[in-house]
């Protein structure tokens, strides 16, 4: 009797034994394929989440629904997010301070535009490095690493102060940006494998490690379709399966992150967009330059383009007149000459003269054209990115606002950009 109550507890030890999760130090195929199709939904939710946080024809309390599953994406996590909202030059932020920032860009900017094309697929690399879990076994662990690119077409705007020739105003410029989403596959404080991103990040360019052309090649020929706004039942969808599937925490859990920024945001108030947009006057055409001072993306273009339009109008227009007065001078001392030869003389001068006089002539008028002209393209240009972008940024009915949100009326603005294209 005693023998056989020994051999049952030593079963049901076994049971309990084999129940319980045997921690794993290395992944199978069958694990990264797990881990990929989680990683996509983090991927997918994530740039979803922020075409809905700068779409301002949505109701706030949707657009705070889409912060907390993008917090949920970075639960206990440190990662980096950068990204160009402010200034031509990319800045890092925190999940938090990131989807702030999107949310107070998409009010307070007279221009913010976003387009993604994602990527098809990708793969997970063990790399050639371990973990050790110092606080439970001290057992070397695999970690596997793994990259996603993203295509984005954006468009923002710049201020420009006011100076002793224009009011405030800004300048929207487009940028073909490359972005790369790394994700880590390592051991957390159980023992257990689990999936982080731990940085989004604008890939140069000048980055020799990556071959950019192919890249975004791959990613324009992908099955996916460029995306500038979310559709709410995909969106849901998605939500739904990454919720079932473990990648989001709970519902409930996602609710309360929601609260949680609600109440900690209820008294902010963005400040009201208070930029206009002032199309090209009649003297703006005709005094090269003047207007120029107004279209680009940074100080040195404007001033740039300002002083060249300027300065080649000015000078062939002063060359002009003076040539064209010791042109008439000449000509005088030639018809009051005494002797042949002085009159031929200064009948050579006067031609000489005349001639310089046609040429800076003909310089100023072409200034005056190609300044124009130039112009002319500027707020084109200016334009038809706007078009583009305002879809995503019109006034909303003030029903729609809580949380003392302001939402402003787009004010649009006339400036030549520069434009970085893929």
């Amino acid at each position: 009797m005693r023998k056989f109550l020994i051999i049952l507890l030593c079963i049901l030890n076994l049971e309990n034994i084999l129940a319980q999760e045997v921690p794993k130090y290395e992944l199978d195929s069958i694990d990264l394929l797990s881990f990929k199709e989680e990683a996509k939904y983090k991927y997918l939710l994530f740039f979803e989440s922020i075409l809905n946080l700068i779409d301002t024809r949505l109701d706030v309390e949707d657009r705070y629904r889409s912060r907390s599953v993008m917090l949920g994406l970075f639960d206990n996590s440190t990662s980096t997010i950068s990204d160009i909202l402010y200034s031509p030059n990319p800045t890092s932020y925190d999940p938090y301070t990131y989807g702030y920032e999107l949310l107070k860009g998409s009010q307070e900017l007279p221009v913010l535009y976003k387009r993604f094309k994602y990527s098809d697929d990708f793969e997970f690399k063990r790399k050639s490095y371990k973990g050790v879990n110092l606080e439970t076994d001290n057992k070397a662990y695999d970690i596997y690493e793994g990259e996603m690119f993203i295509l984005e077409k954006l468009i923002k705007s710049t201020e420009i102060p006011p100076s002793l020739i224009n009011n405030p105003t800004f300048n929207v410029y487009v940028a073909g940006l490359l972005k790369k989403v790394r994700f880590k596959i390592a051991h957390n404080g159980q023992r257990e494998y689990e999936l982080k991103i731990t940085s989004i990040d604008i890939l140069s360019p000048n980055n020799k490690a990556y071959d950019h052309k192919k890249i975004i090649k791959s990613i324009e020929l992908s099955n996916y379709k460029w995306s500038d706004q979310s559709e709410e039942e995909y969106v849901t969808l998605l939500t739904n399966e990454a919720i079932e599937k473990g990648v989001l925490p709970p519902a409930d859990t996602l609710n309360k992150i929601k609260e949680a920024i609600i109440e900690k945001e209820i008294n902010l108030v963005f400040k009201q967009d208070t930029l206009r947009y002032k199309k090209p006057k009649f003297v703006d055409y005709l005094i090269p330059g003047y207007a120029h001072i107004r279209y680009g993306l940074n100080d040195n273009s404007r001033f740039f383009k300002t002083i060249l339009y300027g300065g080649v109008f000015v000078t062939s227009a002063s060359l002009s007149v003076y040539n064209k007065i010791q042109s008439e001078r000449s000509y005088n001392l030639h018809q009051n000459a005494i002797t042949f030869r002085v009159s031929n003389d200064h009948y050579k001068y006067a031609n000489t003269y005349h001639k310089r006089f046609i040429v800076g002539t003909g310089v100023a008028v072409a200034s005056m054209i190609v300044n124009a002209v130039h112009l002319n393209y500027s707020h084109k240009s200016q334009m038809k990115k706007i078009d583009q972008s305002r879809k995503n940024k019109i006034n909303n009915n003030s029903s729609n606002s809580s949380f003392g949100f302001l939402i402003p009326k787009l004010n649009l603005s006339s400036d030549f950009s520069l434009i970085w294209k893929l």
